[in-house]
């Protein structure tokens, strides 16, 4: 299983499904899940997460900025708002 497939199955136990996903190549991370938390407890668990897991996180907000500085070479989870 790879690392974007291991994401999406343990985003949608925290996650209703319309808050996920599959691939958030539009944030400058090619394959990447995205999670878009509706509350602020939403977002820690998604973040306890990622740390547990060891996964990479590109805090993307609305995603506006991102082109202003270069894109990280490793991405397992964008984190939008």
């Amino acid at each position: 299983m790879s690392t974007s497939e291991r994401v999406l199955l343990e985003l949608a136990r925290l996650l209703p499904r319309e808050c996920i996903v599959p691939a958030a190549a539009a944030h400058g991370a090619p394959g990447a899940p995205l999670a878009a938390p509706r509350t602020n407890e939403e977002a820690a668990e998604v973040v306890r997460l990622a740390r547990a897991e060891r996964w990479t996180i590109l805090p993307a907000g609305n995603g506006s900025k991102l082109g202003w500085a270069r894109a990280p070479q490793r991405v397992d989870l964008v984190l939008s708002s």
